[in-house]
């Protein structure tokens, strides 16, 4: 669980985000969706076949994951990989 402080550190990163960098944060995960769906990744698949409301909730955790490694600047460097 992260803590209060860094929370509010990535909610201010976030709501700095300029239209460029949301469209960019929007691409890139929309290319990871299309990627795991296409390999039928596990944890993807899992979400895909949740019945009700639960794959779009776990999908939820997983591009706030994302966004707050995109606003680090870690998501960045492992893409340059």
């Amino acid at each position: 669980m992260a803590h209060p402080r860094d929370i509010a550190k990535y909610e201010a990163l976030r709501k700095d985000m300029t239209a460029e960098q949301v469209d960019a944060f929007s691409n890139y995960a929309d290319q990871r969706c299309k990627r795991a769906y296409e390999v039928k990744a596990p944890w993807f698949m899992k979400i895909v076949r949740a019945r009700g409301n639960a794959g779009r909730d776990q999908l939820y955790i997983w591009i706030t994951h994302w966004m707050t490694s995109w606003l680090t600047g870690y998501a960045q460097v492992q893409e340059k990989k």
